[in-house]
């Protein structure tokens, strides 16, 4: 309550000008002072009579000065001074002298819910009514005069306190849409910027997934094409038949791989996407290990369920790179395939026998393996020795909860060999 009783603030315009008014009103009560109370003057010295009336004045002005208010102390002030010289003036038949109007504005425009309480009946019932008492029979017209002339003051003062007050508000409010108005600006910047930033990131890893996608199909059909074109090489003055049939075979995975590359390009899902894991991946050794001469087993364990198609899409690619990749750098004869559900995770391991290597170099087929787990939140494990064979290993989590059972228990071994 005290902090809004005091205020230390600058001073708005309109108050500069109230304060001018006062200062022309002071100087103006003074010489009316001088020219009607002449009953006064008989005492006291001109000097001492203007320097009476200009400390009655000036009194107030030490609750309301610029950068500083005090909404009790001003109202209070002109109560006892002001208005108790224009007691004194009632008291002396000097009722054409009003002292107390123009204060009663500034009154009416300091009053807030603190000090209103007492203000308006202090100087618009109770100082009107000892006024009147004081005067020698006043008639209707003077009573009629005082209480409008001090009622239209305070009124006058408190309305211009609310266009003041209704100004600044708006002002306030204009100065915070302005600084609302730049931070949405700046915001709709920065917005504009990321999302530039998504959009190339965006394109960057569609970039990158097509030649993932590219990588693999393209990868893992030339790898079958060309170990197989080798077996047609050596078979054609042996066993022209037998070669020309290993042709046609190669032919059919030449045009299977091209609908390949063109599906990804297309980003359509590869074929027969909707054949369960277990199919698809064992039609998948099939094919590698009757285009390679490469003999591949298959074990699975576990219950499969029904797996988005694009982790199943994930599986497939981690396995023709593993595939690949042992017949391309391995040179491997025989590639064991496990794949296991298990109640938290998918596990698919490629083993080979092939050459194997103390050091592994990740190039572009490995991080795409890498990436495509990471997707998933998966993690894949390269072990590899020098001439005991390589072993891939991909893991993905996924919770056996949100897995459709579709009946049974696979536990299923599947050799296929090829030679």
């Amino acid at each position: 309550m005290a902090q809004e009783m005091v205020q230390r603030r600058r001073w708005h315009w309109s108050e500069w000008i109230m304060l001018g008014f006062y200062a022309v009103w002071v100087i103006g009560s003074i010489t009316t002072c001088f020219m009607f109370d002449k009953g006064s003057m008989s005492t006291l010295r001109p000097w001492e009579y203007a320097s009476l009336l200009f400390t009655l004045f000036m009194l107030p002005l030490l609750f309301w000065r610029p950068g500083y208010v005090h909404m009790l102390g001003f109202p209070l002030t002109v109560l006892l001074t002001v208005g108790g010289f224009q007691h004194y003036l009632y008291f002396n038949k000097l009722e054409m002298i009003d002292l107390l109007s123009y204060p009663l504005i500034i009154v009416g425009f300091l009053s807030n819910r603190l000090n209103i309480w007492w203000t308006v009946p202090c100087f618009l019932v109770i100082h009107p009514s000892i006024s009147i008492w004081l005067m020698d029979q006043p008639g209707l017209l003077a009573i009629l005069q005082i209480f409008t002339s001090y009622g239209v003051s305070f009124v006058m003062g408190l309305g211009i306190q609310r266009i003041l007050t209704s100004h600044l508000r708006m002002k306030q409010l204009y100065g915070e849409n302005v600084k609302q108005y730049d931070l949405i600006r700046q915001q709709n910047k920065a917005l504009e910027q990321y999302a530039r930033q998504v959009e190339n990131l965006t394109l960057l890893e569609e970039r990158n997934r097509l030649a993932r996608e590219l990588h693999d199909t393209v990868g893992h059909t030339f790898t079958s094409v060309i170990m197989g074109m080798d077996a047609v090489s050596y078979l054609i003055e042996l066993d022209p038949n037998k070669a020309k049939a290993k042709l046609e075979v190669l032919r059919e995975v030449t045009r299977n791989g091209l609908d390949e590359v063109r599906k990804s390009i297309h980003q359509i899902a590869p074929l027969e996407d909707n054949a369960p894991l277990t199919q698809q991946i064992s039609r998948l050794a099939n094919e590698f290990a009757v285009h390679t001469g490469t003999s591949v087993r298959v074990d699975t364990s576990g219950e499969e369920g029904e797996f988005p198609q694009q982790l199943k899409l994930t599986i497939i690619r981690c396995l023709q790179e593993a595939l690949t990749n042992a017949k391309r750098h391995g040179q491997a004869a025989s590639v064991l395939i496990e794949i296991n559900y298990l109640h938290e995770q998918i596990s698919l391991k490629v083993k080979d026998d092939g050459l194997g290597s103390d050091k592994i170099h990740t190039g572009f087929g490995l991080n795409g393996m890498k990436e495509r787990l990471a997707a998933w939140r998966g993690n894949l494990q390269i072990h590899s020795h020098k001439g005991l064979g390589t072993t891939v290993t991909c893991t993905i989590p996924y919770s056996r909860a949100g897995i459709k059972s579709q009946g049974g228990t696979i536990d299923e071994r599947d050799s296929v060999t090829s030679g």
